[in-house]
């Protein structure tokens, strides 16, 4: 699970659990999530952490998927 700057599914709570419910949706059901994982990303640290990812961020907070804390 990604967890940059923070965890996106568990501690500390914060608002990365949001873009965690997308992350989460995308790898369960990713024929009918319909989510652009990239362009939530982008979409959510503009909004949340007034930073424009890199579609190579994109891709390197994702191969972080696999980790388990």
């Amino acid at each position: 699970m990604p967890a940059k700057p923070y965890d996106w599914m568990g501690r500390p709570p914060s608002v990365n659990r949001f873009m965690g419910l997308s992350w989460l949706a995308a790898r369960l059901y990713p024929q009918e999530s319909g989510v652009n994982l990239h362009e939530e990303m982008k979409m959510y640290y503009h909004l949340f952490y007034h930073y424009d990812l890199s579609d190579a961020e994109c891709d390197a907070l994702l191969a972080q998927d696999h980790v388990v804390p």
